[in-house]
């Protein structure tokens, strides 16, 4: 091959390399010291939990070889620096009286103040703390503010943060984690979406050639392995154990790990398509549960029982497939576990609410009425208590069931009926912990006529 050939060769492969996208080419060199900046809010600061995921973290990453130290503008809740504030919004919009900012902003602009932000002096300072790896959760505290839901607004300030941590420093990775939830108050499937957009900016920079990754396991989301429940959430915000930020680490390890080998190298993905990684039943009962498992190689799953006020029993335990018998109501969080021969897991935790449905039934036509009975349900095992019961009725078998009757005790004597047709009773207990009233727990149906007036 003449000289000119070899040149053209040469060029041929750098210019192929140079399309890979960032995700296919290593970023992380392991071989030399890496300095780690954690960047977000109260969870990365480590409220409620010392040091947050930053020590588990740096232990995954000691045991495999890497030497690591944490580079940041604060000290405080641990040993180890970082830049997390508690309180601050990705951009802290204004608006006019009766404008949300959405509204506001259909162009993708904002206007912003520099108070309580991590957009603008914030990431500065960070950044000038020169750090090889930027491991960034950020997004909770925006959603304090319900006007200000819109995933796509939420996606456009998410990119103003990412592109300026980017513009300070192109050679720094930059691992990205999807937000956790506010348990309670607001919907799990609107937290889910503005992680979506946070991801779809994230794809977008990595296809461009951006040293940029998205760290699935490493928050909530259908990927994650975050759960809306009190176990994982105990102030509805934070997480507040060891379980729960050694998952946040591990996902963020996976995402290290792949940017360290490249595209030979994948963390197992894992899905669950119920919103929050929450699901309810009916106990007595069994409950099946379908995670969706993908990755390269051979794949090792693993259910295991995390919590709860008895005893879950997997069947089968190690597919991702299952079906879990209960051996009293109550909340359960349980584990899927998948590792691949790489020696990468990826965590997906369930909330279960096996609630307890009254049985016992008996509708008995009195003139003009029905007197409907059934059995009281003893006192769970967990912290909740049956606070009422509640009687709903129709005239259509399976339901609907339109007329409720709130605070309702057995027996209960129903007025006003229309002599002769047959209604369709169902009874729901109310619990004292909010948790426990997800659905499913009604009874099974009863059928009675009411008699003659």
């Amino acid at each position: 091959m003449n000289l000119f050939l070899r040149a053209s060769a040469l060029l041929l492969a750098l210019s192929a390399t140079a399309l890979l996208p960032a995700l296919d080419q290593p970023s992380i060199d392991k071989t030399k010291p890496l300095r780690l900046l954690c960047l977000g809010d109260s969870i990365t600061c480590g409220y409620s939990y010392a040091d947050g995921y930053r020590l588990l973290l740096k232990d995954q990453l000691q045991k495999a070889g890497y030497r690591i130290s944490y580079v940041g503008t604060c000290s405080d809740h641990g040993t180890m620096k970082h830049d997390g504030w508690p309180g601050y919004q990705m951009v802290n919009a204004t608006a006019p009286a009766g404008k949300d900012q959405d509204s506001m902003a259909p162009g993708g602009s904002v206007t912003t103040t520099a108070d309580l932000q991590i957009y603008g002096t914030v990431v500065a300072n960070a950044m000038a703390t020169d750090p090889d790896v930027v491991l960034l959760m950020i997004g909770v505290n925006d959603l304090f503010y319900p006007d200000y839901l819109n995933a796509g607004q939420r996606g456009r300030e998410f990119a103003l943060v990412l592109d300026q941590i980017i513009a300070l420093k192109p050679a720094a990775t930059v691992i990205v984690a999807p937000i956790t939830y506010r348990r309670g108050a607001v919907d799990p499937g609107q937290c889910d979406a503005v992680s979506a957009a946070s991801q779809a900016v994230v794809a977008e920079r990595a296809a461009a050639g951006k040293h940029v990754r998205w760290a699935p396991n490493a928050g909530g989301g259908s990927g994650g392995s975050f759960t809306q429940s009190e176990f994982d959430l105990p102030d509805s915000v934070h997480p507040a154990s060891a379980d729960a930020y050694g998952r946040m680490a591990n996902g963020f390890y996976n995402a290290i790990a792949e940017a360290t080998i490249g595209a030979s190298a994948s963390a197992p993905t894992v899905a669950f398509a119920s919103p929050g990684g929450r699901v309810g039943g009916r106990w007595p009962g069994t409950l099946p549960l379908d995670v969706t498992v993908g990755g390269q190689g051979k794949l090792t799953c693993t259910w295991s029982q995390i919590a709860g006020p008895g005893t879950a029993t997997f069947t089968p335990t190690d597919a991702p497939r299952t079906t879990i018998t209960f051996s009293r109501g109550g909340t359960y969080q349980v584990r899927l576990t998948v590792s691949n021969e790489q020696g990468l897991r990826a965590i997906k935790d369930v909330a279960v609410e096996m609630a307890e449905y009254p049985t016992g039934l008996v509708a008995a036509p009195g003139p003009g009425t029905l007197s409907l009975s059934w059995q009281p349900i003893a006192a769970p095992a967990d912290a909740a208590t049956v606070l009422s019961y509640r009687v709903s009725y129709g005239t259509k078998a399976g339901g609907p069931y339109p007329t409720t009757i709130d605070k309702a005790v057995s027996p209960l004597v129903i007025s006003d009926l229309i002599a002769g047709t047959v209604y369709h009773f169902v009874v729901t207990p109310v619990y004292t912990l909010h948790s426990r009233n997800w659905g499913g727990a009604n009874s099974e149906p009863v059928t009675g006529t009411s008699g003659a007036k």
